[in-house]
């Protein structure tokens, strides 16, 4: 019933229901033949949305949400051990790491050097596994690990968090890691090197903590909104030296992370691209929920895709502030697609 309100908020059941005259208004072919294209993309984004507005509205009414502590705010900064155990793992496969960056951490820089020289039959199990999976480019070898120790839990038994059937395709080609890396995590001994290392990786997360305040606070300022922390929505910079400069972004649901290496010279710019979705992400939902009872009937699809102070009176109906929030919205999708807040 639901997704049938939906559809009639569109005006039109079909693409075929469309009246002529919707798109008899373009003089030139090629841009009705984009109008139409227009409207397709919109009905089938429409399609989606309500798909996954019906699925996320299931799982809410099954498991009631808890409210948060005062001081819980969904955003950390922090290193992980799952992540410190993939490396350390890589390490000793041999993957060419950034050793740069680990110039103020001498532990880690000694830790590295320790695992090359690992010997042992979960060592070289690793080692097998990893030349049988290796990529020919470094950065896309090292992004499937990552991904691997974003969705499975702490040591020593590496769990997945989440359904099989639900996995990312990366996770999969190199799915047997696991039980290599729970192994190996035993023959290292690596909780014992982790307890070395971890004043090192706390401090190195500290670094990161007021760019990532800042960030926050002028991203939030810019879009007018205060977030409500809610337990199943999270944000996330992990910090892993080992990475280098390279940056991985990744949302698992509703729980976006961002690994960064480097504290030389932090990357600003991708953290708050990542925030950025973590914050806009949702909009679409909030406007399925708004939809029916707010979109005048008259309203094509075009026409509100057309004007976003249509779209703001969806999100925000109050029209004391619709006029500037339109603004800001429009202009904060157009910087998420193109670049960054300044």
């Amino acid at each position: 019933m639901w997704k049938r309100r939906y559809t009639q908020g569109l005006q039109f059941l079909s693409f075929e229901a469309c009246p002529a005259n919707v798109f008899g208004q373009f003089r030139s072919p090629q841009i009705q033949k984009f109008a139409q294209l227009s409207l397709k993309l919109a009905a089938i984004a429409a399609a989606l949305l309500v798909a996954n507005s019906i699925c996320i509205a299931s799982q809410r009414a099954q498991a009631p949400q808890e409210k948060p502590p005062d001081n819980y705010s969904g955003i950390f900064v922090e290193p992980d051990q799952a992540l410190f155990a993939t490396m350390c793992a890589l390490d000793a496969a041999g993957f060419s790491a950034d050793e740069s960056t680990l110039s103020e951490m001498p532990s880690r820089l000694a830790l590295r050097e320790a695992m090359l020289k690992m010997q042992g039959p979960a060592t070289e199990a690793l080692r097998q596994f990893y030349r049988d999976h290796l990529l020919g480019d470094p950065g896309e070898t090292l992004s499937r690990y990552i991904t691997f120790s974003l969705v499975v839990g702490p040591p020593p038994r590496f769990d997945f968090q989440m359904n099989h059937d639900l996995l990312p395709p990366d996770v999969l080609t190199i799915e047997g890691f696991r039980e290599i890396l729970a192994a190996f995590y035993q023959e290292a001994r690596l909780d014992l090197q982790w307890a070395k290392v971890q004043p090192e990786y706390e401090r190195a997360a500290a670094a990161y903590g007021p760019p990532v305040r800042k960030i926050m606070f002028t991203t939030n300022s810019y879009l007018r909104e205060i977030l409500k922390p809610i337990y199943d929505r999270t944000f996330t910079v992990y910090v892993e030296l080992l990475v280098g400069a390279r940056t991985n972004f990744r949302n698992s649901g509703s729980h976006y992370s961002i690994v960064v290496g480097t504290t030389a010279r932090i990357p600003t710019e991708q953290i708050q691209h990542a925030y950025l979705h973590f914050v806009l992400d949702p909009l679409p939902l909030q406007i399925a929920n708004r939809w029916n009872r707010s979109v005048p009937c008259c309203l094509s699809p075009l026409e509100l895709l057309d004007c976003p102070k249509n779209i703001a009176m969806i999100l925000w109906p109050s029209p004391t502030n619709a006029s500037s929030r339109a603004s800001n919205f429009a202009s904060a999708v157009s910087r998420l697609l193109n670049s960054s807040l300044p």
